[in-house]
């Protein structure tokens, strides 16, 4: 697949830019023998500044929508057996951002955490150790030393689990959570890093830009 990619750019955009080549204390560890599950590599054989008319032509997924504004296309597949949305978002007709969440129904949610130490193990072994593993603890956190109780930490809301990655052109990150009473959420979200920073910087920037003047705070007879 990704010989017909590079042709197709060759072909219709040839000026697209390459992009892209129980548990313990509170580090995930990781599992030796199990099928992965995690998404597959190469942001499922796509690179970076992709236009939306390559990911439509060569995405074997199945397509489901895309969003109002046409910034986001969403699929549905099987990962590793369990079924999978996926969302390919784009800055400019560039992509720039894949988001993968899990759609399995866990009847046991500890299972949650199991699938989770999965995906970790997956992504560790592509992109090394992680850059940060944050535990966010909120309300009751009674369950903070029992870590076969996590998964019914997250689904009462009461843990978030991020846990980050990077390489020279990516960076990623793997959330288990439950934010604002809706349903536990596990994803994997890739993004674009040097359109990730330059974003950044950009925000940074207006931020900036809108700090008012100090002396316009002072009393008018002191300025």
């Amino acid at each position: 697949m990704m010989f017909r990619i590079l042709m197709l750019i060759a072909l219709a955009v040839p000026t697209y830019a390459h992009a892209q080549s129980g548990y313990e204390g509170t580090i995930l560890p990781s599992y030796e023998n199990e099928d992965e599950i995690a998404d597959q590599a190469n942001v499922r054989g796509f690179i970076w500044g992709l236009p939306k008319e390559i990911i439509k032509a060569e995405e074997q997924a199945n397509f489901a929508e895309k969003s109002e504004d046409g910034k986001i296309l969403h699929y549905v597949d099987r990962i590793r057996g369990i079924k999978s949305s996926i969302n390919y978002e784009f800055d400019n007709n560039k992509l720039t951002r894949v988001r993968i969440f899990s759609e399995k129904s866990y009847f046991y949610p500890q299972m949650r955490m199991d699938d989770l130490i999965k995906i970790k193990r997956d992504l560790d072994k592509r992109f090394g150790e992680p850059l940060e593993q944050n535990f966010i603890w909120t309300g009751d956190d009674y369950d903070k030393d029992y870590p076969k109780m996590w998964g019914y930490a997250i689904l009462g809301g009461n843990l978030q689990i991020v846990i980050t990655w990077q390489d020279a052109e990516t960076f990623v990150t793997a959330y288990a959570g439950t934010k604002n009473g809706a349903r536990p959420l596990l994803f994997v979200t890739y993004e674009d890093r040097k359109a990730k920073e330059a974003n950044m910087e950009r925000v940074k920037k207006q931020s900036m830009d809108i700090v008012p003047d100090a002396s316009l705070l002072l009393p008018q007879s002191v300025r």
